[in-house]
């Protein structure tokens, strides 16, 4: 809990710069395939160059957040798949994994603090459930919104970050 907490604290003193998404996304790609190299990370970038206001650290910790969970939850041999485009004034990142759908009632829940989507009976130890509440805190910061829901075609879960673009001056 001191961890959202802190976070809270620093994002309140924290300048936004402006930075590329995807050069950021890319490196974040780079260190996610050295941490799990047993993990197929597939990476579908932009077709455009996308501009954001932003705090580069927390956006690392923001996509380490929704990476690790998207490990945690998928089915072995299965790829991670994240992909950037622009929608509507916004940059669009998306995280998504299969795996166990989450349940009926449980995709806004799960960004909340002190829940878990894990069973319990599977759990080998205490989780607090802070890492997507923690990916909102930050995304709230940018300005933006996030989301998760069901894959449709297969078991799995898609978790989407939209952030405004930045604005040409």
């Amino acid at each position: 809990m001191s961890e959202a907490t802190r976070l809270e604290q620093l994002l309140q003193r924290c300048e936004k710069q402006p930075m590329l998404l995807d050069q950021w996304l890319v490196a974040c790609v780079e260190q996610s395939r050295q941490i799990s190299p047993a993990v197929d990370f597939r990476l579908q970038r932009a077709s455009e160059a996308l501009l954001i206001e932003g705090s580069a650290e927390h956006l690392v910790q923001l996509l380490d957040k929704l990476v690790a969970n998207a490990v945690e939850f998928s089915t072995p041999g299965q790829p991670i798949c994240l992909r950037a485009d622009s929608d509507n004034g916004d940059a669009v990142l998306s995280v998504s994994n299969q795996g166990p759908s989450l349940d009926p009632g449980m995709q806004d829940r799960i960004f909340d603090s002190m829940v878990s989507a894990r069973p319990q009976g599977q759990q080998t130890q205490p989780h607090l459930g802070l890492g997507l509440h923690i990916a909102r805190l930050i995304t709230d910061f940018h300005g933006g919104s996030i989301y998760a829901e069901n894959l449709l075609e297969e078991p799995g879960v898609i978790v989407v970050v939209r952030l405004p673009l930045r604005r040409p001056t």
